[in-house]
């Protein structure tokens, strides 16, 4: 497993920041990789999913376990295993781009709350109602309000999530493309 794990991600910390530091970051990238393996693991069994002589592309799976290495945050690891899964299943590989894995690096686990609440939020209103406030997030979500903006204008500025109506002063969102693709791309969440 060592030996895979440094031909995916090589010694570039080591190389950089030495080796007493790059000795903590390289525990700490195998850590996080096991911690994808088990999440893998864990959903490649609800989605009854075999790995038996499944191709990969190392084109995105490299870059991919990459990424996933250097998070930390057990949330984000999961939508990591989540996009590693549908590559991995031939029914749902074609919803996947490698764009994505630059858009989830982009992400904090907040971000990828708020995107999964308004999604759902939006599947279950009625065609009356449009879009989620702030407000309602925050009320759902338990942040701050300034969290929920700052979260929402991320997202916006990913084209995830897009301004869709005002309804009085207040400004509401909905889904954007890029956001619902990747929802689909990650799989039942």
């Amino acid at each position: 497993m060592a030996g895979l794990v440094r031909w995916l991600l090589g010694d570039v910390v080591q190389d950089i920041v030495g080796i007493a530091v790059g000795d903590w970051v390289h525990e700490m990238r195998i850590r996080n990789l096991l911690v994808l393996r088990n999440h893998t693991v864990g959903i490649l069994k609800i989605r009854e999913l075999a790995l038996e002589n499944r191709q990969v592309d190392p084109e995105f799976v490299r870059p991919l376990l990459k990424a996933a290495a250097i998070e930390s945050d057990d949330e984000m690891l999961k939508l990591w295993a989540e996009l590693l899964v549908t590559s991995l299943d031939p029914s749902k590989a074609a919803l996947v781009r490698r764009s994505f894995i630059e858009l989830l690096q982009q992400l904090d686990a907040i971000d990828a709350r708020v995107l999964k609440s308004i999604s759902q939020r939006m599947g279950m209103k009625s065609r009356q109602e449009y879009g989620v406030s702030p407000l309602e997030l925050e009320e759902e979500l338990g942040f701050h309000h300034f969290h929920i903006v700052v979260s929402l204008q991320h997202l916006e500025r990913l084209r995830c999530v897009r301004a869709c109506a005002y309804a009085g002063c207040k400004l509401r969102f909905d889904v954007d493309n890029v956001g619902k693709e990747v929802l689909r791309a990650l799989g039942p969440l």
